[in-house]
């Protein structure tokens, strides 16, 4: 069992220092000397590692850092002792097998020999060197500067710029096809010269300062002709069963064209009426030649209705759903399609590994009944029962939306009064085990729920987490993870409805001093549009759990109980974070972290801007989005490769997101929160 740091949401996976204390486990793909005292099979390890003598031509480099590694091996890169920079990629012997029975030096061999044939071609780094050190193969390259093309999409794309313009988007449907051209003159010439890509995505082409475009990572070795199954295609570019190696490049060139100018486009692994419409789509915003240019790539291999990896043998379809239809009853057709499903299927996160995974708030059936229940539709007896029974479970987890807090407030919704009564007892007793202060999982969640139970624990519980949120352990796991869900944001939520109920004036200033902490993690991605960045930095989120749109909702919970103001220094930003909720795009439909979460951002701060042209087209993005299958109406998953049913991630979520459009108040939120976040209109 790995040694955890328990402070933090999660925890840090952590290893004794010399004194016996825990310290977080750093993880590197380059040699650390670890620290205190091993056995001696570890000492003898160590001594041979830390020998640099038998570096080798490695020796020759001033520096090489890591870019990425996994267990076939790393890709580094080196700057030799004038300052030429080049890349290296290792293979590790005994490592990296794959289905075909390779391993990774095999396919490094085979890299360096495609690259070899292609030499002074322009579109692939060329060859620098290819040696051995203890064992581990490095094929050196030239270092080609520029961006992947990923990156390049998710910087310029227009549909995730919300403040792009129709001129923008000609401007960038030209500089795109330009580079596509390109690929098409690359795949071309690489079938001329008897080798495959094989693994064709965005990840695997830099584009440079000049916008030219080069290959990396030409592991296949297969020829043209080939009908053996490729093993390297990312999901979303693998071709249908049955196609020829080139074939397969050319099917996977038409989605790294369709992804340049619609990200989500995977969609359409799951539901293939799904493609036809992106193609319209891509014509109406981005103009004929977008549209012609994928049907040109389409007319180099066959039909590709045929069967695709991760693709249903009974695919969805998209949901035909009529413009005037009501919100409220999409979600009651959403809501009988659930109840008649066997239970728990399509439920949860597969990587969910908690204990209470099948009854939780937000991937379990306790989030799945409210949903049932707030449709008016009847909750089946047995759900209820598993329910009633959950606080039995061992070392159960206690918070809001994974764990007993959750389940309290849903049962007591339902009317099983006695069995919320004994859910919430079990919550107060183990809380002095609760380590996290968030409000997913910790305390925060822990003490709303509690307001309408004992309000005196509540206040208990929402000072705890306030004095644990100054220790270093909490302000480190609060700065990793911003946002509603574990950051300081749904810190300053529970303050302020718990300190407001309790007239606790402690709450309430440390509610102002929670939201300004969050605040101050704003990283703007395009002038005026702002997330919340990670530790480090280099990304930024939109999302209800740990974004922008989180955010929102936190300011409105203290705007709402008068602990800010309108003229206050929040306002800027609060725009911002408006801004980044009204994109065009969003990969996903959920709640956690897709659209139905941007709406419940932008719900809440309906009372006092105008968002309502905004609600307006990413709820028909929503509702454009549901899928029938076998007679019901459902929403995708997160990663677009199966139906969910939970409220995280699923259909719960999604028409608890519409029922709170129909009501004007926050449905999706569990149990009487709602009621206390209640939005008032009547000052605007």
């Amino acid at each position: 069992m790995p040694l955890v740091i328990p402070d933090a949401d999660g925890g840090i996976l952590a290893h004794p220092d010399e004194s016996s204390t825990l310290v977080p486990d750093v993880r590197s793909p380059v040699f650390r000397q670890p620290v205190g005292r091993h056995p001696p099979v570890v000492e003898e390890a160590v001594s041979a590692l830390a020998v640099a003598d038998g570096l080798g031509p490695l020796n020759r480099y001033a520096s090489i850092e890591p870019i990425q590694f996994s267990n076939a091996g790393g890709v580094y890169l080196a700057t030799s002792h004038d300052g030429l920079k080049s890349i290296l990629k290792e293979a590790r012997p005994h490592a990296g097998l794959d289905a075909s029975g390779l391993l990774a030096p095999s396919r490094l061999r085979q890299e360096h020999t495609n690259l070899l044939r292609l030499q002074n071609s322009g579109i692939v780094p060329g060859v620098l060197d290819f040696f051995q050190v203890s064992g581990h193969d490095f094929l050196e390259m030239q270092y080609v500067e520029g961006v992947s093309l990923l990156e390049r999409t998710s910087r310029l794309c227009p549909g995730l710029d919300p403040t792009g313009s129709a001129d923008a988007r000609i401007s960038y449907a030209v500089e795109t096809l330009h580079l596509l051209r390109q690929l098409v003159d690359c795949v071309e010439h690489l079938h001329s010269m008897g080798v495959v890509f094989g693994d064709l995505h965005p990840g695997n082409v830099i584009v440079t300062s000049g916008n030219d475009v080069v290959l990396i990572d030409l592991e296949d070795g297969r020829a043209p002709e080939s009908r053996t199954l490729g093993l390297f295609n990312a999901i979303g570019y693998a071709p249908p069963a049955g196609f020829t190696a080139a074939e397969s490049d050319w099917f996977s060139l038409s989605r790294v064209a369709m992804s340049a100018f619609e990200p989500a486009f995977a969609r359409e692994i799951l539901s293939p009426d799904v493609w036809p419409q992106l193609i319209e789509r891509v014509a109406d915003l981005y103009g004929p030649d977008v549209e012609a240019f994928i049907s040109e790539l389409e007319s180099r291999f066959r039909d590709h209705s045929a069967v695709r990896l991760l693709r249903p043998e009974s695919p969805p379809n998209l949901a035909q759903i009529d413009a005037t239809t009501t919100d409220r009853t999409i979600a009651r057709v959403m809501a009988r399609s659930l109840a008649s499903l066997s239970r728990e299927h399509c439920l949860g996160d597969p990587l969910d590994t908690s204990t209470l995974r099948r009854f939780s708030y937000v991937n379990g059936t306790a989030g799945l009944a409210t949903a049932l229940h707030r449709s008016q539709v009847g909750v089946p007896a047995d759900m209820v029962s598993g329910l009633t029974t959950a606080y039995l479970t061992s070392g159960a987890e206690l918070g809001l939306f994974d764990g007993l807090a959750g389940i309290a407030a849903t049962l007591s919704e339902l009317g099983q009064h006695e069995a919320a009564d004994l859910t919430c007892k079990t919550v107060q007793r183990a809380a002095g085990r609760v380590r996290s202060v968030g409000l997913a999982r910790g305390l925060a969640g822990i003490a709303v729920q509690q307001i309408d139970y004992d309000l005196d624990f509540a206040v208990y519980t929402a000072h705890r987490a306030t004095r644990r949120s100054h220790t270093d352990l909490a302000q480190d796991s609060l700065g990793r993870a911003p946002g509603l869900w574990r950051g300081s944001a749904g810190l300053a939520f529970a303050q302020a409805l718990v300190g407001k109920a309790a007239e606790d004036a402690y709450l309430m200033d440390s509610a102002l001093e929670s939201l300004a902490m969050d605040r101050r993690r704003r990283r703007d991605s395009r002038p005026g549009v702002a997330g919340l960045g990670e530790c480090d930095g280099r990304r930024t989120f939109p999302y209800l759990e740990n974004g922008s749109a989180g955010y929102l909702i936190a300011y409105s919970a203290l705007r709402l109980h008068d602990l800010i103001d309108g003229s206050s220094a929040y306002e800027d930003d609060v725009e911002a974070f408006m801004t980044a909720c009204t994109s065009d795009l969003y990969a996903f439909d959920g709640l956690l972290r897709g659209r139905a979460g941007i709406l419940a951002g932008l719900q809440s701060v309906s009372p006092w801007f105008d968002v309502a042209t905004s609600m307006r087209e990413q709820a028909s993005h929503l509702r454009r989005s549901l899928v029938s299958w076998n007679g019901g109406t459902f929403s995708v998953g997160d990663q677009l490769l199966r139906l969910s049913t939970d409220v995280g991630t699923g259909s719960a979520g999604v028409l608890l997101m519409l029922l709170s459009l129909d009501e004007g108040t926050p449905l999706w939120l569990p149990g009487l929160i709602n009621s206390r976040v209640r939005p008032r209109y009547e000052g605007r």
